[in-house]
């Protein structure tokens, strides 16, 4: 979720993120996590999750964040529109007119979130337009099972929040019925999803048995992680405060989108490289991070991922021999440290990772 501003025209998606350096004073990502969350000065992650941000955040203690953006403020929602719009928009480049919409939203978000992801789509479809929400990690599995077979119908049975029936062409199933565990860890979240799918009367139901997650755990807390570590070590070299590089949202920025690079680089080589010249005072950046620093560094949101896996089991009551695959979605499911601790938690279950 990325949108960049510039002389009135507005790039979104893949369009805007080529903007986060040059354009960073007129950028904004990942307002997607601040979406129906109240500012509170206890909450420290998110003060130093904000840290990471190009833009301010309205500071009203137990009050809707905002955000700042060109002297006005915007909920997060209002941003979110914009998201809708582009969608809208490429249905009617392709001659289609937009009557439905089925929005995916994590599936730890709670009701306050989903109503602000409503009311954002809301705005930009027609009156009397149909709009639903399914769970991210319920619409991956209908998806893969929709990929292995496209001969049957199905029917999505249970979803936390909304009851559907009757969906397009869906999957014949390598078994009769079988447990699966999607496991969804993306850029701004951490989803865990347990879902059976039956074969009954030549349809199939899909049943979510449970589902929870942390909306604030996803791959830009790794990047963040490695952000902080380099802006430590860098500091520490020339002996100054960190809050100096923090408060230089363009160089907060750069480091991201290559802490971002280096954390993908680490899914297949043993080290990387991360440089910046002249960060402070004619001041270089130079670290070199090893895949096992990448892990140590990083330990605290491994251990939440096991902490969530442990806990959806036990509130399942349901064996890690009992689930039959295991679906690895979402771009830091790819990190090397993740799959093991997925592999060594599911060692019967097969692990399907190339979604």
């Amino acid at each position: 979720s990325i949108i960049s501003v510039k002389e009135d025209k507005v790039k979104v998606g893949i369009d805007a993120v080529n903007c986060r350096t040059s354009n960073y004073d007129s950028t904004i990502s990942e307002f997607k996590r601040i979406i129906g969350v109240d500012y509170s000065k206890t909450n420290l992650r998110f003060l130093n999750y904000k840290n990471h941000l190009s833009y301010q955040l309205t500071e009203e203690e137990n009050a809707p964040v905002s955000i700042k953006f060109k002297n006005n403020k915007y909920a997060p929602e209002e941003i979110y529109a914009y998201i809708i719009k582009k969608a809208k928009e490429s249905a009617f480049n392709i001659n289609l007119s937009l009557k439905k919409m089925v929005m995916t939203a994590p599936a730890c978000f709670g009701i306050t979130k989903r109503r602000c992801m409503k009311k954002a789509a809301e705005a930009e479809l027609k009156k009397g337009s149909r709009l639903e929400i399914i769970n991210e990690s319920s619409a991956a599995a209908i998806a893969y099972e929709y990929n292995l077979d496209n001969e049957q119908k199905a029917i999505y049975k249970y979803d936390i929040y909304n009851n559907f029936e009757n969906l397009n062409p869906v999957p014949t199933l390598s078994i009769q019925n079988k447990l699966i565990l999607v496991f969804d860890l993306g850029g701004g979240c951490f989803d865990l999803s347990l879902i059976s799918v039956e074969k009954k009367a030549n349809k199939l139901i899909f049943d979510v048995k449970s589902s929870l997650g942390n909306p604030n755990l996803g791959g830009i807390d790794f990047d963040n992680k490695l952000v902080d570590y380099c802006i430590k070590e860098f500091c520490n070299k020339v002996n100054i405060n960190e809050n100096i590089i923090y408060q230089n949202k363009k160089v907060i920025q750069i480091l991201k989108m290559k802490c971002e690079i280096a954390k993908k680089f680490l899914d297949s080589k043993d080290s990387v490289v991360i440089n910046e010249y002249n960060i402070y005072e004619n001041e270089d950046l130079f670290c070199k991070i090893s895949r096992e620093d990448f892990d140590r560094i990083c330990k605290d949101l491994y251990k939440e991922i096991e902490y969530k896996l442990n806990k959806i089991l036990k509130i399942s009551k349901v064996s890690p021999d009992n689930i039959n695959e295991i679906l690895l979605i979402g771009g830091a499911s790819k990190i090397p440290k993740v799959k093991q601790i997925v592999i060594n938690k599911f060692k019967n279950s097969s692990i399907i990772d190339n979604l």
